[in-house]
């Protein structure tokens, strides 16, 4: 059993199985693994510092003869296919079927090409697309079925022989005599099977075809992405009893300098894990981590990324502690959870990337273009070597791409950086819509101060304006909820600012119906308009409300019989044009306004002027129900001057009620 990292004497390892063990913070450094099996194993912080990884020598031995059987029946199938071929130009052949020869020698030198330059997959389709033509009747009998049957089988003996070669490099070294003896038992099956000019055509088809295979081998083991495949076949039958951290966490393990050829790490937690200097890691088996591309491989074995593009990579977790990525392009790169303690980040991009808990701790940050770049209060900028960066990648209008600090002249002092990003992460950002109301935001902050005891006035750290928009910027103590603080402050803003200018409203219509009446005093003035005249005229019981309301149309003073029966008569029309919910059991847009209209004009204790500007909102309510995406923004705003105006009423108020339960529903339907 291992101890810990003050010691360690036993560093053999092989075949040993700590399968689902505690192992944390376990030092493994210059220990022979092989054939280890650490699946489900935890090994936080462990030191696998120079461990030896891979296959044990029973196993290579094993893997080796399995490569050797099917390189041997690789090279028959080869001089199989030559076979084949050489019966079109036999003796007997040659006067009957020589131009269908020549017409498969053609396909096969089409799929060798396909098969090199955009790989197998493309050859394949390719010549099977001309073998239906051939079966079609482009050639008959004998002929056509010996055609089809070597090209399959030479396309069939290059993958295998390209598999067979990638195999027996992921093994082993001995690819050169898996190579020899495959093509030597093709060569001589070749040459028993045919003499002269067959002879000829069969032998050079073997050896081409074999040849074939095993070139694609080396480039798709160079990481040529066209072959892909045949190294991860080959990977994964070369990990077969190899060391396995399947499923492991290697959270800040360490493996520097380790050879890791033949391991498993499938489902295994690498987060910020040590890759610097490892040996064959390309040949072990990473399912689709982190490691599996090439380019961001070569980066955690060598650290070496100056001036690479890396736009859009997923980084996460990676760990590039002291890497040179000076001038590197990380665009829209995931680097959350990674480790970048005293990277060289210089002129770096970093436009739009995902730094959420990623460590910047002593890196170095001077000239890098920090673009709308998403970190938190966890990202760590302690002690960044920082002079100076840009907040735009390009330049603007006006050629200039927001250096901080804006004087060229000028440079952040130690420890500046830090602070004037955890000041940015310390803040809350609210967009006031349409301007500012002053009075609403006195009101709405003296709410938020009394509720959140840690906010004071100084807490205000801007007011910007953004267009018709206003943003403000409140500083907050670390840890709070930002999503809290920004509602706490809104929702009472917008409710403030709608009964003030449903406040403002009411005073200009009195306004405008003084000056009516000075204006263009009636023929038969109706002065008394009070209580006394409704409650006369209510008082009859076989009579009609006769109350009115006063208007100026063109110049002309008006009365109209009846509150507010003309809106009235407009929002039933309106809501009636609305459709009918498809649920009869849950009431749609059409029948929820329904019942809030029927709740404003019978309410009691909503004063006229308010149940007119209420059955406005309603109206553009309805409206805004015609379209509920596009008139999404006219519902919101209808919806909060509507909570404004019933705000003057007792909380046990019908109509309080009713909106208390009608507008959720409402605001819900619109998407709100």
């Amino acid at each position: 059993m291992p101890q810990n990292s003050s010691g360690q004497t036993n560093k053999n390892f092989r075949g040993h199985s700590f399968k689902g063990q505690n192992l944390a913070g376990m030092d493994f450094s210059g220990a022979e693994i092989q054939g280890a099996n650490f699946t489900g194993a935890i090994l936080t912080k462990a030191n696998f510092k120079g461990a030896k990884a891979g296959l044990q020598r029973r196993q290579v031995i094993f893997l080796d003869i399995a490569s050797l059987a099917i390189s041997m029946v690789s090279g028959l199938s080869s001089a199989l296919s030559g076979t084949y071929l050489s019966t079109f130009f036999d003796s007997k052949g040659i006067g009957v079927y020589s131009s269908a020869g020549i017409l498969v020698l053609i396909m096969l030198l089409i799929f060798f090409i396909l098969a090199v330059h955009k790989g197998f997959l493309s050859g394949l389709v390719a010549i099977m697309g001309m073998l239906t033509g051939i079966l079609a009747g482009m050639l008959s009998g004998v002929g056509a079925i010996t055609g089809a049957i070597t090209v399959v089988v030479a396309a069939a003996v290059a993958i295998m022989a390209a598999t067979v070669a990638a195999i027996g490099i992921v093994v082993t070294t001995m690819v050169a005599t898996v190579a020899a003896i495959g093509l030597a038992v093709a060569g001589m099956v070749a040459i028993v099977t045919g003499i002269a000019v067959s002879g000829m055509v069969a032998g050079m088809t073997a050896f081409v075809t074999t040849g074939i295979g095993f070139f694609v081998a080396w480039r798709a083991l160079a990481g040529d992405e066209k072959h892909d495949f045949i190294r991860i076949i080959a990977v994964a039958f070369g990990a077969i009893g190899g060391t396995s951290f399947r499923g492991a966490d290697l959270t800040d393990a360490d493996f520097t300098g380790a050879t890791l050829k033949n391991t498993d790490f499938r489902g295994a937690i690498l987060t910020r894990t040590c890759w610097r200097d490892t040996k064959k890691l390309d040949l072990a088996r990473v399912g689709d981590s982190i490691l599996a591309k090439k380019i961001v491989r070569e980066l955690l074995v060598t650290g070496h990324g100056y001036n690479k593009t890396y736009t859009g990579a997923n980084l996460r977790g990676a760990h590039f502690a002291g890497a040179n990525l000076n001038q590197a392009n990380l665009k829209e790169a995931e680097i959350s959870q990674a480790n970048f303690q005293g990277a060289n980040l210089e002129w770096a991009i970093l436009t739009k990337v995902q730094a959420v808990g990623t460590d910047f701790t002593n890196a170095h940050l001077t000239g890098a273009c920090l673009e709308a770049w998403n970190i938190d209060s966890n990202t760590q900028l302690e002690q960044v070597d920082c002079q100076y960066v840009f907040l735009l990648e390009h330049p603007n209008q006006k050629g200039d791409r927001e250096r901080r600090p804006h004087d060229p002249t000028k440079s952040f002092e130690p420890g500046d950086f830090a602070k004037l990003y955890k000041e940015v992460m310390n803040t809350v950002e609210v967009l006031l819509r349409n301007g500012l109301n002053p009075e609403a935001f006195n009101l709405a902050f003296q709410k938020l101060m009394v509720e959140n005891p840690e906010i004071t006035t100084a807490s205000i750290q801007g007011l910007q304006k953004k267009g018709d928009d206003v943003l403000v910027t409140i500083e907050v103590p670390e840890g709070t909820d930002k999503a809290k603080i920004e509602r706490d402050f809104l929702e009472p803003y917008k409710l403030q600012a709608a009964l003030l200018e449903a406040k403002t409203l009411h005073a200009q219509d009195i306004k405008e119906i003084t000056l009516a009446l000075i204006k263009n005093p009636p023929a038969n003035p109706i002065i008394n308009l009070t209580n006394d005249v409704n409650s006369e005229s209510k008082a009859m019981t076989d009579s009609t409300d006769s109350s009115r309301k006063i208007e100026n149309r063109d110049g002309n003073v008006t009365a109209i019989q009846g509150d507010n029966v003309t809106v009235s008569g407009n929002v039933a029309n309106i809501i009636n044009e609305l459709p009918d919910s498809p649920k009869p059991d849950q009431p749609g847009i059409k029948e929820l306004l329904s019942q809030l209209q029927q709740a404003i004009e019978t309410d009691p204790e909503l004063a006229p002027e308010k149940k007119a500007k209420a059955l406005k909102q309603l109206q553009a309510l309805a409206t805004a129900g015609q379209d509920p995406t596009s008139g999404k923004d006219l519902a919101d705003d209808a919806i909060t001057m509507l909570k404004g105006i019933i705000a003057s009423l007792p909380s046990a108020a019908a109509l309080a009620k009713t909106c208390s339960e009608l507008l959720p529903s409402i605001a819900s339907l619109f998407g709100l």
